[in-house]
């Protein structure tokens, strides 16, 4: 059963891409900020394997490869703490914070 197969509100998107557009952000340039926010939120919300990600979202090796480097450099994190006053966006940003985390546990197994 899918949990999530809507994309971001306009009203989430508006938050997110507030935080991304900031120029001190490395990731300020990116166009697809928000297909790939909702590719990852597809993924994580719905427990699925990237091989299953529907194609409306994309090249999904390329999404997961951005997934890594936004984890390592703590951009998830980043956006989970900032200060979004909005319970459904914060709870997505922290269950993406967690999905990365557990990757690095499995990693380390």
């Amino acid at each position: 059963m899918l949990i999530y197969g809507e994309k971001l509100t306009d009203g989430h998107w508006k938050k997110l891409d507030f935080i991304l557009s900031l120029p001190k952000s490395a990731h300020h340039f990116r166009k697809d900020n928000r297909l790939f926010i909702e590719a990852v939120s597809w993924i994580v919300l719905n427990h699925e394997s990237w091989r299953n990600l529907p194609s409306r979202f994309g090249n999904w090796p390329a999404h997961y490869l951005r997934l890594l480097d936004w984890h390592r450099r703590k951009i998830w994190r980043t956006l989970a703490h900032s200060q979004i006053e909005d319970r459904e966006l914060r709870f997505l940003l922290n269950q993406i914070v967690l999905f990365c985390e557990r990757f690095d546990q499995k990693k380390k197994q």
